[in-house]
């Protein structure tokens, strides 16, 4: 028997690609090189027949900071960074509009 042609060949399986998620960041800043992403999806309920929201909270690796609340960003599966954190930030897909405080004039 010829064992060679028993073994699966390994270079023609599919190569799998990292998850990536689009989200809103809702907390940046305030952990070090981390930032706190939303993820909302939609699913199909069977009873009810309608497509409800589901969020999910993902920790961010982000070590340059380039993420602020409010944008809209890529982010992707990586090796694990710390206990909770096993994504990183892509790319940021959309900025958040700027917020300007006037301040009142006191008389």
């Amino acid at each position: 028997m010829n064992q060679e042609a028993k073994k699966p060949e390994t270079s023609k399986l599919p190569e799998s690609r990292p998850q990536r998620f689009t989200g809103i960041v809702t907390k940046a800043g305030k952990m070090a090189a981390t930032a706190t992403v939303t993820v909302e999806r939609l699913i199909w309920h069977p009873k009810v027949k309608k497509q409800l929201k589901r969020m999910k909270k993902y920790l961010v690796h982000d070590p340059a900071a380039i993420a602020h609340e409010g944008d809209t960003v890529v982010i992707e599966k990586c090796s694990p960074v710390s206990k909770r954190k096993h994504f990183r930030v892509l790319s940021i897909a959309k900025k958040a509009a700027v917020k300007t405080v006037i301040e009142e004039e006191k008389p």
